[in-house]
């Protein structure tokens, strides 16, 4: 954008940004805190999430590039009288690709090997000959006998691992090489002084190595929560001509414009308390203005579409459970992970401050709430272009107040969804929530919750609102749409029952600040797994006007059941 800084999206490479002209939140205290507190460390975060940079800013810091720091929290690094210039072995592990089995891991680990000699002016060990791990134990000989003390940056340690996994592949031959690579390095620990792995997952090439136990793991220590990521401090001082556009651009003010940014891209918080927007979806907001999903790519969400249907999982189950430091922290193989373990470690869920445990956990922002829905949803009607078109005829019902459309719609999803894969998550749901309703009537309203989140609009909810308030509540230009639902199993009198709810819905109260609101009771036959009947009325007074002309309007009608055969 002409006259504004330039935005870093996806770039992992500090010298480049610094002397590039690129905007830059300044992290180099975290960093320097860590360099001089301790020597061996680990961290999990989220794909895109900044470690990339955190590691380049790192080899920088070591390296003596003083230059680089000018005006940079850690400028004094440099004069502190314990530092000193050392020599740096650096790994990017995400170049390396397992797509062709391990000879292209070893000619990839090869090729990093090579690239760490020639930085240092050493000549290449005939080693490499051998194997990659072999010239790794003379790239650390010459360097530690004839330099000293050399700090070993590892960058994305689990990317090949996650590949396989994410296709379904074997991943244990893999899994040996990585540990005999971090054997090496295991071997020379005592002598490297500093070491830092990062990955989006901790799980057994790490956990496995008994040698490597001295690495210190700071995923969740509230000293680096936010290390990676943006603060909303960081946001608003880094960032504020590009969220004055962002804010001109969508007629909103800028406190609103932060706002929105948070709920969208923010939430992420790694230690239960402190919170951080996702840097990689912010920085395309501001490029591009929209708010729209931004970190998830074509792949991960083939991924996520394909488990979330193999383990019969629903989108609202996890929210507000408790989990405890110990459970959330494991290693292990990240194939035979609970769900819980595995959306939290790639960054689908996130912790807040816990109840009966340290944490409870939530999505953390409407990026990935939404993706996932819409994920849930299209398992449920069967495509993506089905979930499309219901998306495009569920928003036209809506805004034309069409109830019998939005209600078609609602049953679309309702009588697709298959109970029997999602009973056990449903029961979970009930008893780690502990909620105060049956699993399957919590079951169809968090399938239409989920239906509605999926197709990108605003719904307030509550899942357990004890017969007393709206189930949920969509709020659109113009217009908020009040649901309240009902299950029965079997009901001779549908049409008085779903009277009932529409009374229960007037009863609750108007809904401020629309021109008008749809009152809608819904009736839920959980025999035929499909809404059975519904009432609804136009409540025009819901934005305090009054009545005359606009006198509310009332509908009530049985759904039939479909024919057999």
């Amino acid at each position: 954008m002409k006259g504004l800084p330039k935005l870093p999206i996806g770039m992992g490479n500090f010298e480049e940004i610094i002397t590039g002209g690129y905007a830059y939140v300044d992290k180099t205290s975290h960093l320097a805190e860590m360099a001089c507190a301790g020597e061996y460390y680990f961290i999990s975060r989220p794909r895109r999430f900044g470690k990339s940079l955190a590691i380049s800013t790192l080899d920088a810091l070591f390296s003596g590039r003083e230059e680089l720091f000018h005006g940079l929290s850690a400028e004094n690094f440099f004069k502190r009288s314990d530092y000193w210039a050392c020599p740096v072995i650096s790994f990017d592990m995400s170049r390396i690709s397992l797509k062709g089995g391990l000879a292209e891991f070893e000619n990839g680990l090869k090729r990093q090997v090579v690239k760490n000699f020639e930085r240092h002016s050493l000549v290449v060990s005939n080693a490499i000959l051998e194997s990659a791990c072999s010239a790794l134990d003379d790239l650390l000989r010459n360097l530690l006998d004839s330099i000293g003390p050399a700090v070993v940056l590892i960058d994305d340690y689990d990317s090949p691992i996650l590949d396989l996994v994410r296709r379904g592949e074997d991943s244990s031959p893999a899994r040996k090489a990585f540990m005999d690579l971090f054997g090496r390095i295991s071997d020379v620990l005592h002598k490297l002084r500093f070491v830092l792995v990062t990955g989006v997952t901790k799980f057994s090439p790490l956990g496995d190595l008994s040698a490597m136990n001295r690495l210190e793991d700071i995923s969740r220590d509230a000293r680096y929560a936010s290390m990676l990521g943006f603060t909303e401090d960081e946001l608003t001082r880094y960032f504020a001509p590009h969220i004055d556009g962002a804010a001109e651009s969508c007629a909103a003010i800028r406190s609103v414009m932060v706002e929105s940014i948070r709920n969208y891209y923010g939430g992420y918080s790694f230690d239960g308390k402190s919170a951080v927007c996702n840097p990689f979806s912010t920085l395309s907001f501001l490029e591009e203005r929209e708010f729209r999903g931004f970190w998830f790519d074509p792949a991960s969400l083939s991924f996520l579409k394909d488990y979330i249907k193999a383990k019969g999982l629903t989108v609202e189950q996890f929210r507000g459970i408790d989990v405890s430091n110990d459970s959330i922290s494991a290693s292990g193989e990240i194939e035979h992970a609970p769900a819980v373990y595995l959306l939290y470690q790639i960054g689908c869920l996130t912790l807040r401050p816990g109840r009966a445990h340290e944490f409870t956990l939530d999505y953390p922002n409407r990026e990935v709430r939404v993706a996932l829905s819409s994920l849930f949803v299209t398992n449920i009607l069967g495509s993506a272009s089905e979930s499309d078109e219901s998306r495009r005829r569920l928003k036209r019902c809506l805004l034309d107040g069409d109830t019998k459309g939005v209600v078609a719609e609602f049953n679309r999803v309702i009588e697709a969804a298959p109970y029997d894969s999602l009973d056990r998550a449903a029961r979970r749901a009930v008893r780690g929530l502990r909620l105060k309703i049956d699993a399957w009537e919590w079951l169809y309203s968090s399938t239409l919750l989920s239906y509605l989140i999926g197709m990108g609009l605003d719904v307030d909810s509550s899942l357990d609102s004890g017969g007393k308030a709206p189930n949920m509540v969509i709020k659109i230009p113009g217009r908020s749409w009040v649901i309240g639902l009902d299950i029965v199993k079997g009901c001779s009198e549908a049409g008085k029952a779903a009277e009932s709810i529409l009374k229960r819905l007037k009863e609750s109260g108007p809904v401020g600040g629309y021109d008008e609101a749809v009152l809608l009771g819904l009736l839920i036959d959980d025999e035929r797994k499909s809404i059975t009947a519904f009432s609804s009325e136009t409540d025009v007074s819901a934005s305090g006007s009054a009545g005359g002309e606009n006198e509310p309007g009332a509908e009530l009608e049985e759904v039939p059941a479909p024919e057999s055969g």
